[in-house]
């Protein structure tokens, strides 16, 4: 059969690996000396065998919390909202309502946690001056400068009088 290592097992090849450990300790070989002879963790059995016993399926899952632990909490997204609803804060930018918000204690959310849930309650749309073409407006005429270099020129005499 070869190494178990690193593989993912079915429930029925999880049952029969558990029933041949648990032949072999009633036969009297050791858990460990089975398992290495299975060429699988001692460990991994026994959390399959802990499973097992306190009811729980065997079925592979994706590891680690079903939720991450610092999601923003319903009453966070609430405020987010409500920021974002005020008449004060309604042209501001995610990371300036971020930042605002931070200083006046109203919530701590990162940049990309406040974009996400202004984007969810349809509220992100045309939020700062300098937003981007979204593809239903019209597109402007020209450029407001067409002579960029007269504009960009500098006269020293301006210096001199001051």
């Amino acid at each position: 059969m070869g190494t178990i290592r690193g593989s993912w097992l079915s429930v029925d090849q999880k049952e029969e690996i558990l029933t041949m450990v648990d032949w072999a300790k009633s036969k009297g070989v050791s858990e460990s000396r089975s398992c290495l002879l299975l060429m699988i963790s001692r460990r991994r059995v026994s959390r399959w065998r802990m499973r097992r016993n306190e009811g729980q399926d065997l079925r592979n899952g994706k590891p680690g919390p079903r939720y991450p632990l610092h999601r923003l909490l319903p009453r966070e997204r609430q405020a987010i909202v409500a920021m974002a609803i005020q008449e004060d804060f309604a042209d501001l930018s995610h990371r300036t309502m971020a930042v605002t918000a931070c200083d006046r204690g109203l919530f701590y959310a990162s940049f990309s946690s406040v974009y996400r849930t202004l984007r969810e309650a349809g509220l992100m749309a045309f939020r700062s001056p300098y937003c981007g073409h979204n593809g239903h407006s019209i597109a402007p005429a020209g450029r407001l400068c067409r002579n960029y270099q007269r504009v960009a020129f500098f006269d020293n005499r301006i210096l001199e009088k001051g």
